[in-house]
């Protein structure tokens, strides 16, 4: 309904004869006001055609402060009125209906009398016509008119409707902005339950995983283990279905995994390689030896009160359960305790070695000692059986009642009961020990120390609980766990996403000397290429196995592709080559015999498959606006957070051109994040000197940037509020060349996988083309193949790039210059001479200079991050880990 229909069917309901009993003033209600009144229902209008009511609290106010009606029960009455005057109802709407038609008839009388006088001949005037009477005819009309309205207060009315217009849209805006408080309210009300809501089903879900853990790990336990038991795993009808069995992921395909080979699981995002990664874990696959301890690291550990150390050490459920048996056995029979070895490496003096010959000494000792029991066990049995034999001889009568063990009998058998429950005892101890001795329990505590160290856990974070560590220093203590845990299988789902550089380096190493089977997911082709060496193939709903690390399996992969297109045309060129003669001869009664045997012949026919290769994913940021030179240059940079601590960085020298590519690597705490902030401008530093080239566009990925997304609204309907004003066609070309499609674009963020995401936040951070991209860690939640994109997208970029990675291949690939942050030792004369010399003056101008002195200069010695610059990636590959381990002596 239009604001002019509402304003006529106002008008029309207070103009009704139904209405004079309840309007104390028809002229208030003036064009005006009407027109006012219209808009107010407009506004509202679904709620005002709802009742009479819901009318009277819109409109209800706004009639008595026009002096319409006197009382808020004669506004309900009117809005009812007005209500079915809306909707067409009651004596209201028939009124207006009548009047309609009888205006509708007077327009067409008028029309024709019009035409009636246009088409009549022209007349002359019978008389001559006096202008001026004319003229002074109207103003004397108008002189009247004037009078009338000075004398009914016309005027005064229409002063007062604008001042009560005025109050009502001050009303209406007051009620708009509640409207829309409220509306806000609703919807972060809805998120808030939608976020629950997927909280609740993470947790159920969570809660479910671990319950089929435990039951695996009972399973495990229970299952009998002999030595010389395979440890392959050979199935050939292998299916798996998605966790809420929606979709079919395998369908009966083989999979062999063998004993001491390390498999790399290569697949595109969401294919599902965790969910067979967890099936594997839980035993869920049909055949699968439960005799294999799998271990699965794909989430971080709980924090607890518990130190970092005791949950490595009680993630070996096997040992824990057996050092608890040992001390029940122990109760029972003391006399078979053993010494136990000193732990292996504890003091590096060979004492465990020394220990483990006394252990086995005395173990021989035992040996012996038990054996000569069993010989007296034998004997008196013997004895026994002997002395029953003899009373059954003896005949003795029954009625003279039984006669009294001797005190020696008594004895020999309390002996014998006493040794028999000892040697039981005893066997069940040397089982324990033995398999304590196989797990290496002994040496426990020092291998999960060597761990800790190399995943970079400080003797001061080995000791602290798990409840005070960050998400990524807890998931580190689970990979800890797992590789602690020493398993037949060990499962690794992106294990190096939450590790920096040395932590990658140290764990490539270890993965490459682990003696037991590994199967890794990992985005990093570098790390992937030095640890595996075989490669699962998941794709298609098939697993297919190859020999040799990720490029052998690229290239075999590549020539089998190449060798079965061929195949492929060949088989086409014969299966033409035959319809041809069919075609030919279908009707030649000589050739149907031939005929009949080629259609046989093609029906037997094989089908091969043609290789189609999916459309190559491409990143393509924008080309940036035309801009030359130096994006950014630091010069004896010192920065830190609080002036009453030593700085975070110290002589920081750098700088960044169009058209430069450099990689930032350091250990997690050397001040990375703080450099790309400096960088960017979101810090100044207090000493030295930062240049930037105002005119340059920044943009900066951050490494959690997806966490900014709203997941209730769709990618397209993202960027159009985050960018407006925007075209939906601007829109859906920029996000085209991140690989965002048009179904993509119209789906709720929340179901995009991790690396969609990943690239709707590129879209983001390109949005205004920027001259200059920094980058942390972009590679994490990225598939191989978009990493790859991702290498070619910025090897094309004309402009500045600033990369933190951990990737070994997405650096090795894309920068010409690499910088090293490493913690260094500061306690050089010259390095303070340095400091004051570069101090800003300009920076705490409300302190004076001793004030600045004292609280910025540091007390030596102090440690602090210095940058170091590399021409190559191995250079400074080894200059950061040499430096981590320094660290850690």
């Amino acid at each position: 309904m239009t604001p002019e229909s509402i304003a006529a069917s106002l008008a029309t309901a207070l103009s009704s004869t139904a209405a004079a009993k309840l309007v104390s003033s028809a002229e208030a209600a003036d064009d005006a006001v009407l027109e006012y009144l219209a808009m107010m229902v407009e506004g509202e209008i679904e709620a005002c055609l709802a009742g009479p009511q819901q009318l009277a609290e819109v409109v209800g106010d706004m009639l008595q402060s026009y002096e319409i009606v006197q009382s808020d029960s004669a506004a309900l009455e009117l809005c009812a009125l007005i209500h079915a005057q809306l909707t067409g109802q009651g004596g209201v709407g028939k009124e207006e209906e009548e009047r309609k038609q009888e205006k509708a008839q007077q327009e067409k009388e008028q029309r024709q009398k019009r035409q009636k006088d246009a088409d009549a001949p022209a007349k002359l005037l019978s008389a001559p016509v006096n202008v001026g009477a004319i003229a002074a005819s109207a103003e004397k009309k108008m002189a009247s008119l004037r009078s009338y309205e000075f004398a009914t207060g016309k005027k005064a009315t229409s002063a007062r409707a604008a001042a009560a217009a005025a109050a009502a849209r001050s009303e209406a805006e007051r009620r708009e902005e509640q409207q829309r408080i409220k509306r806000e309210a609703a919807l972060k009300k809805k998120r808030e339950k939608l976020e629950a809501a997927a909280q609740r089903r993470l947790a159920e879900a969570k809660a479910e995983h671990e319950k089929l853990v435990h039951k695996a790990l009972q399973t495990y336990l229970a299952t009998p283990k002999k030595p010389g038991m395979a440890r392959d795993v050979r199935l050939e009808q292998v299916t798996l279905s998605s966790p809420d069995g929606s979709k079919e992921l395998l369908h009966s395909c083989p999979l062999h995994i063998i004993a001491g080979r390390r498999y790399g699981l290569i697949g595109s995002n969401g294919v599902g390689k965790s969910t067979l990664l967890r099936s594997m874990e839980t035993y869920q696959l049909d055949g699968f030896p439960t005799h294999l301890r799998v271990v699965h690291v794909a989430q971080e550990i709980d924090g607890t009160d518990k130190t970092v150390l005791q949950c490595v050490l009680e993630a070996d459920v096997e040992r824990t359960m057996l050092l608890a048996e040992e001390q029940e056995l122990l109760k029972d029979n003391p006399k078979g305790a053993r010494s136990r070895p000193t732990v292996a490496g504890g003091d590096g003096d060979g004492n465990g070695a020394s220990s483990q010959k006394s252990a086995n000494g005395k173990a021989k000792k035992k040996k012996k000692k038990n054996k000569k029991k069993r010989s007296l066990l034998s004997m008196n049995k013997k004895r026994q059986a002997s002395k029953k034999q003899q009373d059954s001889d003896d005949d003795i009568d029954d009625d003279a009642g039984d006669q009294p063990e001797s005190a020696e009998q008594k004895v020999d058998d309390t002996a014998a009961a006493t040794d028999e429950v000892d040697d039981a005892s005893s066997a069940r101890l040397r089982q324990v020990y033995a398999r304590l001795d196989e797990i290496d329990a002994w040496g426990a505590e020092a291998r999960a120390c060597r761990i800790l160290s190399g995943l970079q856990f400080s003797p001061e974070l080995q000791v602290a609980p798990t409840n005070s560590l960050s998400g990524g220093w807890r998931m580190r203590c689970a990979l800890a766990a797992a590789l602690f845990v020493n398993p037949d299988l060990l499962c690794l789902d992106e294990p190096t996403n939450h590790l920096d550089f040395p932590a990658v380096v140290w764990l490539e190493e270890y993965l490459r000397n682990y003696k037991k089977t590994l199967v890794l997911v990992s985005h990093d082709r570098a790390f992937v290429n030095n640890v595996i060496t075989d490669v699962i193939h998941f794709d298609e709903k098939k697993l297919t196995s190859y020999r040799g690390n990720y490029d052998t399996f690229e290239q075999v992969r590549a020539a089998q592709r190449k060798q079965q297109q061929r195949v492929f045309e060949a088989d086409q060129r014969r299966r033409e080559h035959i319809q041809k003669f069919i075609d030919k001869f279908r009707y030649n009664a000589k050739r149907a015999s031939l005929v009949q045997s080629r259609i046989k012949a093609l029906a037997r026919m094989e089908m091969v498959a043609e290789v189609v290769d999916s459309a190559a994913f491409r990143f393509e940021f924008p080309e940036p606006a035309g801009l030359n030179g130096m994006l950014v240059n630091c010069r004896h940079v010192v920065f830190g957070y609080d002036l009453s601590r030593p700085p975070v960085l110290w002589d920081i020298n750098c700088a960044v051109d169009m058209g430069t590519v450099v990689g930032v690597i350091g250990a997690n705490g050397a001040g990375k994040s703080t450099l790309i902030k400096l960088l960017c401008g979101q810090l100044e530093n207090r000493v030295g000197r930062t240049e930037r080239n105002k005119g340059a566009v920044v943009a900066v990925f951050q490494q959690h940037q997806t966490e900014a997304l709203d997941l209730d609204k769709s990618p397209l309907e993202f960027m159009m509020e985050k960018f407006h004003p925007t075209t939906e066609e601007t829109v859906r070309s920029h996000m085209g060349r991140f690989g965002i499609t048009t179904e993509l674009a119209s789906q709720p963020i929340r179901t995009l996988s991790g690396g969609q995401k990943a690239r709707l936040s590129f879209s983001v951070v390109t949005w205004r083309r920027p001259q200059f991209v920094i980058m942390d860690e972009p590679s994490n939640h990225l598939d191989l193949e978009t990493i790859d994109a991702l290498v070619l997208a910025i090897t094309q970029f004309s402009g500045g790039v600033v990369v933190v990675s951990h990737d070994q291949h997405l650096l090795q690939n894309t920068c010409q210059e690499f910088w090293a942050l490493s913690r260094q030792t500061i306690d050089d004369e010259k390095e303070f001479e340095l400091f004051d010399d570069n101090w800003d003056s300009s920076v705490g101008e409300d302190l004076t200079p001793q004030q600045q002195a004292s609280m910025w200069r540091p007390t030596k010695p102090f440690e602090a991050s210095k940058l170091k610059r590399f021409t190559t990636f191995d250079a400074a590959k080894k200059f950061c880990y040499d430096a981590v381990l320094a660290d850690l002596k």
